[in-house]
């Protein structure tokens, strides 16, 4: 999959937080779709506007998802020289490809300062 993602220049994705973290750690800007459903899954939309505030890509709530409206979405993307190396380059600035043996560090200090 990571190479898949590394060789795509825009994505079509949900904005779940493994979708996000994936796609920010290879530096790939997407178009968002978060779920639509609210509680337990309100959490996608709040990704998916977080990462377009940030530059990272586009929020495109599903019940506004048409052909149309994805259409004129991606020609205004596409018309710009500037839109996707610049959502590439926030993307990557925002992914953390050493998280997990960041976290495990963590956890191992924090295990030995609490091991007598």
């Amino acid at each position: 999959m990571g190479e898949r993602l590394r060789d795509a220049h825009l994505l079509i994705a949900r904005a779940g937080a493994t979708t996000a973290a994936d796609l920010l750690v290879v530096g790939r800007p997407a178009i968002f779709v978060p779920i639509p459903h609210g509680g337990s899954r309100a959490e996608q939309r709040r990704n998916a506007d977080t990462l377009a505030e940030a530059g990272v890509g586009w929020c495109m709530p599903e019940p506004e998802l048409t052909p149309e409206s994805l259409t004129g979405l991606l020609a205004e993307v596409f018309a710009s020289p500037t839109a996707l190396p610049e959502a590439a380059r926030a993307a990557a600035a925002l992914g953390k490809p050493e998280a997990a043996s960041l976290l495990a560090d963590a956890v191992e200090r924090m295990l030995a300062a609490h091991t007598p």
